[in-house]
Order: structure tokens, then sequence, then C-alpha cells
């Protein structure tokens, strides 16, 4: 049997790779997500402000992500040229996993005066000898930001995936309340996500 790292990191790297059929594709799971917005971005994010570390509270379960039971959190590292570093780590039941990825501004979208607008990047997770096959990148887009700029929902055109991302653990009531009213805005129905374990 394969190491449990290891199968997380082959099925990022496999999902990567695979846009046109999963993560970059129109199709889209549940009657909900085909109402969805032409283009739900938000204009722009500050790009210093979103670095660091995000927990996940609450997404849409995918493959790649089954082995993780808790404790599912992203941390962004600016890197030169505009280009993020990107480490997801969660807890499996055989222990602690990660997988470390790339990810720059997506066609069409700039980094202006430390704004990216809109809010859209494409992430790998193929080594990088792969990079330059536009087949591995994988588009990101924030379409949620709370005025703190504690709470993100991000998720990409189809809508197959979506995650919300907190500073920390807890989110304020209220501020749950405008998540939910922001996914169902996007077209996401109530039972096609999930909350986290922390």
């Amino acid at each position: 049997m394969q190491p449990v790292a290891f199968r997380f990191r082959a099925a990022a790297t496999w999902m990567a790779a695979l846009p046109a059929a999963i993560a970059i594709s129109g199709c889209a799971i549940g009657s909900g997500a085909k109402s969805r917005d032409a283009d739900a971005r938000l204009p722009s994010v500050d790009v210093a402000s979103y670095m660091g570390e995000w927990k996940q509270v609450a997404h849409i379960p995918n493959w790649f992500q089954r082995q993780c039971v808790s404790g599912t959190k992203a941390t962004y590292k600016l890197l030169e040229r505009g280009q993020i570093e990107v480490r997801n780590e969660c807890q499996t039941k055989s222990g602690p996993d990660s997988v470390v990825g790339l990810a720059r501004p997506r066609a069409g979208a700039t980094v202006d005066s430390g704004q990216l607008r809109p809010a859209s990047l494409e992430v790998a997770f193929a080594p990088q000898w792969l990079r330059w096959m536009p087949l591995v990148w994988a588009n990101y887009d924030v379409v949620y930001l709370s005025p703190d700029r504690r709470v993100a929902i991000v998720t990409e055109p189809s809508r197959t995936y979506m995650w919300v991302l907190s500073r920390t653990s807890d989110v304020d009531a209220s501020v749950w309340r405008d998540v939910e009213s922001r996914l169902a805005e996007l077209g996401f129905a109530r039972d096609q996500w999930v909350k986290d374990r922390s």
C-alpha cells in the first residue's frame, strides 16, 4: 500500500492535471450549481493580507481530500514575481499529511499596487518539471471576503469545488449567515457542503 502522504500528493497532482474533466470544466454537481453567476470573482484582493494560514471550516466533499479527517488548512507565502507558495495540510487516520504547490495570477488577472485584480489565481501541485503544461493548472477564485478579511470563500468556474476558509476555527454567527447567503447566491445547495471538524 502506498504511504498516505504519497497518495495525497498523487491525488492532488492528478486533480490539477485533469482540469478539462474536473476542475476547470463546465461540469457541475447538483442542480443548484447550474444557476451560478457568470463571473462571481471579487474585483480585487490585497495580496499581502491574504498570505498566511487559513483553516478550512467548510467544503464540498471531494475525492482528493477524502483521507483528511480534521485540521485541514492552507498556508500561503508570497514569492518573487507575484507567485505564491501553497502548502495544504490535514490530519489523517495515519497522521499528518501535506502537499506543496504553486499559485500565480490567472490569465487576465494582474497584480497592481499589491492588489490582485480580479481575485483569481491558478494553482498547480504537479512536479515543477510539469508546470509548463497548461493542463496541470486549476482555477482558484476568491468569491467572498468578510469585512474583516478573516473569512473567505474559494471556488472555481464550474462550482464543482468550494472551500470556506477562516483565520480561526470558530466563525462568528453573523459572518456564517453572510457566508451561507453568499453560497446560496452562487448556487450551492445546503446539502452540497459540510462544515469541518477543527
